[in-house]
C-alpha cells in the first residue's frame, strides 16, 4: 500500500473506531476533560498567585543611609557603586532636605517642631539610598555587597518579609506543579482503562490481522489517530470551558480581593490553547499506544 493511501487509511479507519464505539469515546473524552479543567485552573491559580508575590517584591525596598560626615561628591559616589551592583534594579537618591520636606507633609501635627529645626538649621536626617533588586534569591549576598561599600552608615532591610516571600513561593510552586503532575498520571491511568475497554471490542479483529502479515504499526496507527482525536477533542473542550471557568469564576473570585491583582486571560490564552491541545493529543495518543501493545502481543 502506498504512503499517501496508507495514511488515508489510518485516519478513515481511526475516525470509524472513534465513531463505532462513540460512547466510550465520549466517555474518554469527558474524563480528559475533566482533568485538562482542573490541571488549567491550578496552573492559572499558581501563574496568579506567583504574580501577585512578584509585585509585592517588585515593592521591597532597601533603604541606605550615607554617612553623615560623607559631602555630596561622595554621596554621589555612591549612587555609581551601587549602580554598579549587577542584582541592583533601581537605584533612587534621597537627599536629606527631600527627605525633611517629606516628613514635614507626613507628620503636619509635628509642624512646631520642624519649625524650630529650621530655624536653627538643624536637619538631623541623612542623605539616603532606596533600591531594589532583580533576584531575591541573591538577597542576603547584594544587602552584604551595600553594606561594605565605604561611607554607607547602616542598611535598613526587611529580610524577614523577603524570607517569607520566598518561602510562600517555592510552597506554591512545588504543591501547585505537583498536583497537576499527578492529574496528568490520573488522567493517563483513566484514559489507558476507558481505552482498555473499548479496544477490547477489536482483539479478534487485531489477532486476524496478526495472523496475516499486518505489521504492528499498520495495526496501531488507526488506534493511535483515534487516541489523538480524543485528545483533541477533549482539548478544545476544556479551553473553551476554561474561558468561562476563568472569567466568571476564578477572576472575578480574585477580583473580589482588592489586595490581589489578576492576570486577564487574554494574556495567557496562547499558553492556555497549546497546553490543552497538547497535552490531550499527548494523553490521548499515549494512553491508546499503551493498550494496544497488549493485544499486539500474538
Amino acid at each position: 500500500m502506498k504512503r499517501g493511501n496508507s495514511f488515508h487509511y489510518y485516519i478513515k479507519q481511526g475516525w470509524q473506531y472513534f465513531w463505532h464505539n462513540k460512547m466510550m469515546s465520549l466517555a474518554s473524552v469527558g474524563v480528559l476533560v475533566a482533568c485538562l479543567l482542573i490541571m488549567g485552573s491550578f496552573w492559572l491559580i499558581v501563574q496568579n498567585m506567583t504574580r501577585n508575590i512578584d509585585i509585592v517584591e517588585g515593592k521591597n525596598e532597601v533603604v541606605l543611609y550615607v554617612d553623615e560626615n560623607a559631602d555630596v561628591e561622595r554621596s554621589v559616589e555612591i549612587g555609581t557603586s551601587l549602580r554598579a551592583i549587577e542584582n541592583i534594579a533601581t537605584v533612587r537618591y534621597l537627599p536629606k532636605d527631600e527627605a525633611f520636606d517629606d516628613w514635614k507633609s507626613r507628620f503636619p501635627e509635628q509642624a512646631d517642631l520642624f519649625s524650630d529645626l529650621e530655624e536653627k538649621g538643624d536637619n538631623p536626617l541623612r542623605n539616603s539610598y532606596i533600591v531594589t533588586m532583580k533576584d531575591l534569591e541573591l538577597y542576603d549576598e547584594t544587602v552584604y555587597t551595600i553594606e561594605n561599600i565605604p561611607d554607607v552608615a547602616k542598611v535598613v532591610t526587611r529580610k524577614d518579609l523577603i524570607d517569607q516571600l520566598l518561602g510562600v513561593g517555592h510552597v506554591i510552586n512545588v504543591i501547585g506543579y505537583t498536583i497537576m503532575g499527578l492529574l496528568f498520571l490520573a488522567s493517563l491511568f483513566i484514559i489507558v482503562n476507558t481505552i482498555k475497554l473499548a479496544r477490547f471490542v477489536y482483539r479478534k479483529q487485531i489477532n486476524i490481522m496478526k495472523c496475516v502479515g499486518a505489521t504492528d504499526w499498520f495495526i496501531r496507527w488507526p488506534f493511535i489517530i483515534e487516541g489523538a482525536l480524543i485528545g483533541l477533542l477533549a482539548g478544545l473542550i476544556a479551553y473553551g470551558l476554561q474561558y468561562y471557568v476563568y472569567n466568571y469564576l476564578i477572576l472575578s473570585t480574585i477580583e473580589s480581593l482588592k489586595i490581589l491583582s489578576a492576570i486577564p486571560f487574554s494574556a495567557v490564552w496562547s499558553v492556555l490553547f497549546g497546553g490543552f491541545v497538547g497535552g490531550g493529543l499527548l494523553v490521548g495518543v499515549l494512553g491508546s499506544a499503551i493498550t494496544i501493545r497488549k493485544y499486539l502481543e500474538v
